[in-house]
């Protein structure tokens, strides 16, 4: 086993030692005294429990919800269970209270330590949290997380300050200089919500946040906001939010996978990866070459039937309504600049497919451009998933 950390004995009367005690709030843990514990780190926001029982203080992991999900999270980082608490090879011990992951402590031998949340880091023997409201009890010990894949590496890199190759804040620029009622509720919901947030545990998982009732208006904008989410958290500050982004993101490519427990349990890693996922590989690969492609197609489109054969339409429609967001701020600009633009069309068959027709097209007029800025302000989350189903494979074998 491992040896134990120096530390400064709590016992210290003295007003640094008492305010540090009294942070890991003693009256929740009837078995823990002062004099048999040793202060290893002070308290701090940045990592808790779950964190430093894989070795890491670089940033907050959230317990899982189940017992299964508490052993993959292990097992991704290269630990294993064991099955007996005296085997030697333990590095770990996990507690759950009613079947539900709470905490985990370092194991040395007859001296175990922990992180209390934010509050401070501690040894205390081995029953010390026993019999706790919050903790429950330990039942589950862990193996030294030798980590062969490199996950907690792939998680430090995901973490660490960074911009994305990509920015969002042009687009939602443009689409806020026309879409002022849809930005104005999106923005005040946001806000209730963070609020709301705020007063949740740190321990709250993304899920979690997406379930309380502050969170329905802006489910109900749907899936139209999803640029204007993910623009808000590219550092990871809205870690939050990726609740939210995956309840309205109907696509599951771009979405973090269920089994990737530590990227889940990790707020700013989800969100990191997301802006990855929906920015870079969604928006910068696909979505503006299919645009650019539309908006400048190998030959102009002579008739209604033609444009919605060509595989510049194709691979629009071949992504969903998710690109219509995209699709607006390309239609916003060519009506700014004076260009002729074609995106009417392509939005009126996304709602409403007219299929083969021989009439030549007309450029979007005024009119048109008012006609879709009201209705993208307006469109509701139902139409908005009733018209997300096989677009594609219609116009591809129906046209």
């Amino acid at each position: 086993m491992q040896t134990p950390p120096k530390g400064e004995a709590l016992a210290l009367n003295n007003e640094l030692m008492t305010k540090e005690w009294g942070r890991i709030n003693p009256s929740d843990f009837p078995n823990l005294h002062r004099e048999h514990c040793t202060l290893t780190d002070y308290h701090i926001d940045t990592y808790n429990c779950i964190a430093w029982s894989v070795g890491e203080k670089q940033f907050w992991i959230s317990p899982p919800k189940t017992r299964d999900e508490f052993v993959k999270l292990y097992e991704i980082f290269g630990a294993e269970e064991i099955k007996k608490k005296d085997d030697p090879r333990v590095f770990a011990a996990g507690y759950l209270k009613n079947g539900v992951p709470t905490h985990a402590a370092r194991v040395y031998n007859e001296l175990w330590e922990s992180k209390f949340g934010e509050g401070p880091r501690l040894t205390h023997p081995p029953t010390g949290l026993d019999g706790s409201n919050s903790y429950g009890s330990a039942t589950i010990y862990f193996s030294t997380p030798y980590d062969p894949a490199g996950k907690l590496n792939q998680l430090r890199e995901l973490v660490a300050n960074r911009k994305p190759k990509t920015d969002l804040t042009p687009i939602r620029q443009n689409l806020e200089q026309h879409c002022q009622p849809l930005f104005k509720a999106f923005d005040d919901h946001l806000k209730a919500w963070e609020a709301a947030c705020k007063k949740m545990s740190k321990d709250t998982l993304p899920a979690e946040y997406a379930q309380i009732q502050e969170c329905n208006p802006l489910l109900a904008l749907g899936p139209k906001i999803l640029p204007l989410l993910v623009e808000k958290f590219p550092s990871g500050d809205f870690g939050f939010a990726a609740g939210l982004y995956d309840k309205l993101q109907s696509d599951h490519r771009y979405t973090v996978p269920a089994d990737r427990v530590d990227i889940k349990c990790t707020l700013k890693a989800e969100s990191l990866k997301i802006v990855d996922l929906y920015v870079e590989d969604f928006f910068n690969v696909i979505v503006r070459t299919a645009l650019q492609n539309f908006e400048k197609p190998k030959k102009p489109f002579a008739n209604r039937q033609e444009l919605l054969k060509s595989n510049e339409f194709l691979d629009i429609a071949q992504q969903g309504w998710k690109v219509i967001p995209f699709m607006l701020d390309s239609y916003i600009k060519q009506h700014r600049e004076g260009k002729a633009s074609l995106w009417h069309i392509v939005l009126e068959e996304f709602n409403n497919p007219k299929g083969q027709t021989d009439k030549p097209i007309a450029a979007s007029t005024k009119a048109d451009f008012d006609k879709w800025i009201d209705w993208f302000n307006k469109v509701t989350p139902q139409q908005w998933s009733d018209g997300d189903h096989k677009l594609y494979e219609k116009y591809q074998n129906d046209i």
